[in-house]
């Protein structure tokens, strides 16, 4: 549920300036310590910090929405 959540995080805002990539879908998430990391299939990758609300461990997930 989580690794969902954050995989779509970046489409949330929709005035924010990576809306252009609307037709690339994120294929991978790398989750650290304090941010997490949202790669695309166009080569690109948004950072989110890690909150108190996400409580998944360390590692790397595949994004499938």
């Amino acid at each position: 549920m989580q690794v969902r959540y954050l995989c779509r995080l970046p489409y949330l805002d929709a005035t924010a300036p990576h809306q252009p990539w609307t037709k690339s879908t994120p294929d991978l998430l790398i989750v650290g310590q304090d941010k997490a990391i949202v790669y695309f299939n166009n080569d690109r990758s948004f950072v989110i910090s890690k909150d108190s609300e996400v409580n998944l461990p360390p590692g790397k997930y595949n994004c499938s929405i």
